[in-house]
């Protein structure tokens, strides 16, 4: 999923983990739209099945989906 910020130019790419732990291999898909939307989308946010806030990398943090709700 991907929203549009406030302004309408920013791009927030979402996704949606089931599990309650989060790989690299896993975010393949979303690092690939990071890195083609680089200067729209400087970050993406993981919800996921875990109940800790997490920064996985300098773009990509991780939401508990029961924190996000």
């Amino acid at each position: 999923m991907v929203r549009r910020g406030p302004s309408g130019n920013r791009l927030i790419p979402i996704e949606l983990k089931r599990g309650t732990r989060v790989g690299p291999y896993g975010l393949r898909g979303l690092n690939s739209f990071l890195e083609t939307f680089r200067r729209r989308a400087p970050f993406g946010v993981v919800l996921y099945g875990g109940d800790d806030i997490t920064r996985l990398s300098e773009r990509v943090v991780l939401v508990p989906v029961t924190r996000a709700v």
